[in-house]
């Protein structure tokens, strides 16, 4: 078993907002103001008779009450149970958190690992065959967020963020999107990959790995079958393989490339 990072790989409450903030403040700094004037200009007992009449109240009512053991009991029970609850939400809420930043440091991993040995070969191929069509550039892996939706006023309501690396020829790109449990690898024509995720989902994934936590740990799995140790060499082998291929079926067709659905899917030997 191989151990990276957070990587496995087998060997065989609401807050408040702005304009409540700012409300709430002024609110505030009004009450001052308006009891302040009331000291000022008239005999100056009145700025304590509030806070008296409160204090009074308070002590007449727990005097009251203070002798009923039943509720005394009753609301150091409920005081208990709701902290216990706020505990428990928090818990939830770092949970949530914790798995999303583990998953997502697998993935950064994963992606550049691959993206790494997808450079590698295009350095020694792009000296081997030189500037033409199939000349391949590289775009560094990182995290990228992009809006998905906007209101009327155009204002963004909602967005995703992936983590993503990319590699072209002149006609095709291949992009390497890890988002979540997931890691997708997709062949896409240079003209859309501007659209990110909403021109993505015209195009299937030619392979894809889904990742499962186990103990503080990733495990990434290939056609639900464990991800092996000297598989991510072949995985970008083939992957580079596939790029080159469907960038020559563009030169010889001589056409604009619309989809990827005659590339061969990847297959791995076993290990």
């Amino acid at each position: 078993m191989l151990n990276i990072g957070k990587t496995r790989l087998v060997t065989s409450a609401n807050p408040a907002s702005r304009e409540e903030f700012l409300d709430s403040r002024w609110r505030h700094s009004a009450g001052e103001i308006k009891r302040y004037d009331k000291a000022s200009f008239g005999n100056g007992s009145n700025r304590y008779y509030d806070e008296t009449a409160d204090l009074t109240e308070q002590i007449l009512s727990s005097y009251n009450t203070c002798a009923n053991e039943r509720r005394s009991s009753w609301m150091r029970n409920l005081a208990k149970d709701s902290i216990e609850f706020i505990a428990d939400v928090r818990g939830m809420q770092y949970k949530a958190v914790r798995k999303e930043t583990i998953f997502n440091q697998s993935i950064a991993h994963i992606v550049t690992e691959i993206f790494t040995m997808l450079r590698a070969y295009s350095f020694e191929f792009n000296h081997s065959v030189g500037w033409n069509d199939l000349y391949i550039t590289c775009s560094k892996p990182g995290f990228v967020t992009e809006v998905t939706r906007y209101n009327i006023f155009r204002e963004p309501i909602e967005s995703i963020t992936n983590f993503r690396a990319r590699l072209s020829t002149r006609s095709w790109s291949v992009v390497i999107r890890g988002r979540k449990n997931k890691i997708d690898v997709m062949l896409i024509p240079v003209y859309k990959v501007i659209g990110l995720s909403k021109v993505e989902t015209e195009f299937p994934p030619i392979l894809s790995l889904t990742g499962t936590l186990t103990k503080q740990q990733v495990q990434w799995h290939l056609n639900d079958q464990p991800l092996l140790e000297g598989q991510l060499e072949t995985l970008a082998m083939e992957i580079f393989a596939s790029l080159i291929h469907k960038s020559k079926e563009a030169i010889q067709n001589n056409v604009a490339p619309v989809n990827n659905d005659d590339l061969p899917e990847v297959e791995l030997e076993s290990a």
